[in-house]
């Protein structure tokens, strides 16, 4: 089905040519055709939807098809629509109904995962309203973010963080960017045998984060202590204004002498004064559940919490 018109909005299935011409500068990395077009292989299909009012699109929505299921996002920790502007609940709620009748036209089933509410608070806050509306099933993960308009960053510390600080300041340092691909992989092992020691998975390889960062801003970064690599960070730019922290650790001999703190107040120091509004840290959850221990540590380093919706709309019932 090519198209469908619900409340004055009409739902149409464009190519990713003439999609790329909707989006802005403002769009979200996950959101754009380049980073979908490069995962596509993980996907049987690739669509690409606008919603138009009068003849001009307002909205548009990438999903991945896996059977008769259409994700969005499909390789990504979130996605969902794009907008031209900000829009009132009604629009929103007009633009939602478009896309349930499309989905019910066609019988399958979209999972969305919406990035967290600050990336853009009131448009994301009404938009999980609507979709709630229309979903069959939602979870909501629990995400962390460093506010990097604060003046002052030992301001957003408990007092037992700031001695953590303080304590890790006075062994002497050094962050570094590295851009060989031979001190990549050293920051990139160290990440992986963090992860290896806690029983996460570490999904990038250090082959998919270089693909990546062909058409992604992105930076790796190796901390020493005391001459040593003790801990990592890569993080991409995924707005004008928003950095997220992909992957991060530390190795757990050095943990005591703190090397995460000295992390965070140096990737804080650093992207505000790149002129980064907020540096997203991540979420603290799984499929709804909390790490509350991953909780406790994100607080403690000065992030605000905030919510990243997850919703199931069914057409096929």
């Amino acid at each position: 089905m090519g198209h469908l018109i619900t409340n004055g909005i009409e739902c149409i299935q464009v190519s990713a040519a003439d999609y790329s011409h909707f989006l802005t500068s403002e769009t979200i990395v996950y959101q754009s055709v380049a980073f979908n077009e490069l995962n596509a292989s993980k996907v049987s299909q690739l669509r690409y939807l606008l919603f138009k009012r009068d003849g001009k699109a307002i909205a548009g929505l990438i999903v991945g098809e896996k059977g008769n299921v259409w994700l969005s996002p499909f390789s990504a920790p979130f996605a969902g629509f794009s907008f031209s502007k900000s829009f009132s609940l009604t629009t929103l709620d007009s633009i939602v109904s478009c896309l349930f009748d499309y989905i019910k036209k066609l019988e399958i089933v979209l999972q969305i995962t919406m990035p967290p509410l600050f990336y853009k608070q009131d448009l994301y806050l009404k938009l999980a309203y609507v979709l709630q509306r229309y979903s069959t099933s939602s979870y909501t993960d629990i995400n962390y973010a460093l506010d990097l308009k604060t003046d002052d960053y030992d301001s957003i510390l408990i007092s037992t963080s700031r001695r953590h600080l303080n304590r890790a300041k006075s062994i002497p340092y050094v962050l570094k960017q590295v851009d060989t691909l031979e001190e990549k992989k050293l920051a990139y092992d160290v990440i992986a045998q963090n992860y290896k020691a806690k029983g996460y998975p570490l999904k990038m390889s250090l082959n998919d984060l270089e693909k990546t960062m062909t058409f992604i801003h992105g930076r790796y970064f190796l901390l020493s202590m005391d001459e040593i690599h003790v801990a990592s960070a890569i993080v991409y730019e995924v707005t004008p204004t928003i950095a997220q922290l992909i992957y991060w650790g530390d190795l757990s001999a050095y943990s005591l002498k703190r090397p995460m703190n000295l992390l965070a107040f140096e990737l804080f120091h650093l992207y505000k004064k790149r002129g980064f509004e907020f540096l997203d840290i991540g979420p603290a959850s799984e499929l709804g559940a909390p790490n509350t221990g991953l909780c406790s540590f994100k607080e403690s380093i000065g992030c605000f919490a905030d919510l990243k919706y997850h919703f199931t709309l069914k057409g096929n019932t």
